[in-house]
């Protein structure tokens, strides 16, 4: 006889729970929290102008210019501590003469967000002032910017050399990084400026008797230049005294002239042709210079005061 055996079944569910189930009605919600790390990105020299447009290739001393040096910071403004710019004579890059050299550095003082409160300073020349921060300076409006332009304005000396010459630029920010113009060129134009040393003109006189020569008289001319220049001199008209029909001297007057220790240089006539100059001086840069005049006074002249006659100094480079 067979037997029925009952089997019984057993089913075990397993259920593992991770944090908070969601149902129908209610939502679920977790929190977190993180940071985000900001990269220091070294600021950019974007270009360098004068007078608020593009580089000037060539500029003039004794001259009033804006300089604008135009950067960038993905850090904003803010993060710039320092801006420099130099200008030099290839060759001359560690001179402290106004002749050769000039440098001026930006330095920012503001700490944090806020109006930027630097200023520019003259490095070089140590000897006077070409800088203008008082009355012609601007910063970039708006430290939390990320682009602005740093401007001074400068007058070079009269003395800046001319020709061929270079400048650099450079911007640092807080980090100590920096982006810069190694070099670009420029030129100066020449310049040439004289003086008298009676001020509007310079007065001579002789005190002779009849046959005597190579009688002297001496006036001082300052020439501020910078380049290579030349002097030339000339006369014109002749001698007369109070009644030309009586004391006249007769004939074109014998001058001469020499300058500090050269040699003497034979006057002529300037209505003949301005070709006629005598040059007698090469280059310098500013110096004051001692001219003599030397006459020969004729044979049979009256005693008398002469007058009449016009020397011209010209100065050209």
């Amino acid at each position: 006889m067979k037997k029925s055996i009952p089997i019984l079944l057993c089913m075990v569910m397993l259920v593992a729970s991770f944090g908070v189930i969601a149902t129908d009605s209610v939502p679920v919600e977790q929190s977190g929290s993180g940071t985000v790390t900001i990269s220091n990105v070294a600021p950019g020299l974007d270009s360098i102008a004068i007078n608020d447009g593009a580089w000037i290739n060539s500029i003039d001393v004794a001259t009033e210019y804006d300089f604008y040096v135009n950067v960038s910071d993905s850090n904003a403004i803010n993060d710039i501590k320092t801006v420099v710019l130099e200008m030099w004579v290839p060759a001359n890059e560690g001179a402290d003469d106004p002749t050769y050299r000039y440098k001026f550095t930006y330095t920012e003082t503001l700490t944090g967000d806020g109006a930027l409160a630097g200023a520019w300073v003259q490095n070089f020349p140590t000897t006077e002032n070409y800088l203008d921060v008082t009355t012609a300076s601007t910063l970039p409006g708006d430290s939390a910017l990320t682009t602005g332009s740093y401007m001074f304005s400068l007058t070079l000396n009269k003395t800046a050399k001319s020709g061929a010459w270079r400048y650099n630029a450079t911007v640092i920010d807080e980090s100590g990084a920096k982006s810069e113009i190694p070099f670009e060129n420029f030129a100066i134009y020449k310049f040439t400026e004289m003086t008298y040393d009676t001020g509007a003109g310079f007065d001579f006189a002789w005190t002779s008797s009849a046959g005597q020569t190579d009688v002297a008289t001496t006036f001082d001319t300052t020439i501020t230049t910078n380049s290579g220049y030349t002097l030339a001199a000339a006369y014109e008209d002749s001698f007369y005294g109070d009644d030309p029909a009586t004391t006249w001297w007769g004939s074109e007057p014998s001058l001469e002239i020499k300058t500090g220790s050269g040699s003497k240089t034979a006057l002529t006539n300037y209505t003949a042709s301005f070709a006629d100059w005598t040059t007698f001086l090469g280059p310098a840069y500013e110096q004051v210079v001692t001219h003599t005049l030397y006459l020969d006074v004729p044979i049979g002249l009256p005693s008398a005061s002469y007058t009449g006659v016009t020397i011209y100094i010209r100065a050209s480079v």
